[in-house]
């Protein structure tokens, strides 16, 4: 019975010293992380785009092909005053990702567009999105960020760098940009017509524009 309530007053002073202790632990969380500003992506208004240009002995008799997806969700975690220190993920899913291109018919847009969806190219069905996170920022002598991170897209995450600019319209954040890579590093080999005469090359440019509203500031 002694050891009961030694025990339980030992719990009561290590209680108390917890509640002394809670606002100076507050004050120093919120001192590490001056001017940050978090941001919530808005999938209404931000996209990808990416241009597929063709190659070979008649790539003049090959069709260019726009293709877009929307932004299903992601956040930017911002400092204004140390932007290494900046965050960016993003989420596309591939069964959002549409063909634009003007110039098709209706039945050439549909073919191209269920091959795109396919196991040849994005594989929708076994792989549903295609993600994005950054791992480095850097603010260049331009003006614009350079941003590196781990791209997934069919299962594979390979690290990718790309270039924006940010615009703050306060409250609001808007960012665009774009970046290269190649199909192949993904497991996707790229698409050919005419015996190979005419293909898809092997490197891709996205572009993207995103908004984002806030959610938390300090």
């Amino acid at each position: 019975m002694v050891l009961e309530e030694v025990s339980l007053t030992s719990l009561n002073v290590d209680f108390r010293r917890v509640l002394i202790l809670c606002p100076f632990l507050v004050l120093l969380d919120a001192s590490l992380c001056p001017g940050q500003n978090i941001y919530e992506i808005d999938p209404a208004r931000s996209k990808i785009e990416i241009q597929l240009k063709t190659s070979g002995f008649l790539s003049f008799l090959g069709d260019e092909h726009l293709i877009f997806g929307p932004i299903a969700q992601g956040r930017i975690i911002h400092y204004a005053e140390a932007v290494e220190k900046s965050f960016v993920e993003v989420e596309v899913k591939t069964d959002q990702i549409k063909v634009q291109d003007p110039d098709l018919d209706e039945e050439d847009r549909r073919e191209v567009q269920q091959t795109m969806e396919s196991e040849r190219v994005l594989g929708v069905k076994q792989y549903p999105k295609i993600s994005f996170k950054s791992s480095l920022v850097r603010r260049m002598d331009d003006g614009q960020l350079l941003i590196a991170g781990d791209l997934t897209l069919r299962g594979r995450t390979r690290r990718v760098t790309l270039r924006a600019t940010i615009e703050s319209t306060e409250p609001h954040l808007k960012a665009s940009g774009r970046c290269r890579f190649k199909q192949t590093e993904f497991g996707i080999k790229p698409v050919t017509a005419g015996a190979g005469m005419v293909r898809v090359k092997d490197e891709i440019e996205l572009t993207f524009q995103i908004h984002a509203t806030p959610v938390q500031s300090q």
